[in-house]
């Protein structure tokens, strides 16, 4: 057939541009093999492995693979002011809409505390839901008391088989969604973030203690360092600025802290 003489010709040129004993990939007639090249001295000899079955259990190993999310009802504080009925009603629709979405997906749902949740679903899902932007976060902001409006924030954490590795990051990426400002989900894979959300001027929520811990993590970090660099994002603006010259006046104030006897920290503006 006209395929098989593509397929033919692919094969060829992909010979002629690979070295001795180079393996490549290649599908025919929705079967899937594994070719060699062995040069002669008169050409090139290709042979063939078929691997459609194996090919076929990775791609459903690699779907089907948990991803574990920790959802928290983040401005759930602007609701406590209501009534106790208003609160208890508001909390509740929204571990519904969580329940139903879960469901959607034929997901795991559990609560893990007080308006925090988990959920598990399967990479192809997180797939869908990369695509569709989480509509979840629009239709939380549907439930409404007073002038307020709910909001989630979402941690997922994608790219990992074990599950207690994967919650760890997904709580790492709902700690990243909250200092954002919450109201959107982080996804963490392979150690980058991806944000989506994040429309509503909801107020940053950062308790002391958490604060407390990040000041902590900051100053052993610079203490463990003999140089610091400060450097902003490309095309700087005021932002960026602002916690440049913030983190040098920090790192001036835990240098002068370690030497007493110091009169300057040595920072500079490079």
């Amino acid at each position: 057939s006209l395929d098989f003489y593509k397929w033919l010709w692919n094969i060829i040129s992909i010979t002629n541009k690979s070295a001795d004993h180079e393996t490549f990939e290649t599908a025919c007639n929705g079967n899937e093999f594994v070719g060699f090249v062995i040069s002669t001295n008169e050409g090139y000899v290709c042979y063939f492995v078929e691997n459609t079955y194996y090919r076929q259990i990775m791609r459903e190993y690699n779907a089907t693979r948990p991803c574990v999310a920790i959802i928290t009802f983040d401005n759930s504080d602007d609701f406590s002011n209501e009534s106790d009925e208003i609160y208890s009603e508001v909390s509740l629709n929204v571990q519904s809409f969580l329940q139903r979405w879960a469901n959607e997906y034929n997901a795991l749902f559990k609560i893990i505390g007080n308006n925090r949740y988990m959920i598990i679903f399967k990479e192809t899902d997180v797939d869908k839901l990369v695509e569709q932007k989480f509509p979840i976060l629009q239709e939380i902001h549907g439930i409404k008391a007073g002038q307020h409006t709910a909001t989630v924030s979402i941690g997922l954490c994608r790219g990992i088989n074990s599950l207690k590795d994967s919650e760890t990051n997904a709580r790492k990426a709902l700690d990243m969604a909250l200092g954002r400002g919450g109201d959107q989900v982080a996804i963490i894979s392979n150690n980058i973030y991806e944000f989506f959300g994040g429309t509503s001027a909801t107020s940053e929520k950062v308790s002391k203690v958490r604060m407390r811990v990040i000041a902590n993590a900051i100053k052993r970090t610079i203490n463990d360092c003999d140089k610091v660099f400060v450097m902003g994002h490309r095309f700087s603006d005021l932002d960026c600025i602002g916690a440049a010259i913030g983190m040098q006046s920090v790192t001036c104030n835990i240098h002068l802290h370690n030497q007493p006897g110091s009169l300057r920290c040595g920072c500079r503006a490079l």
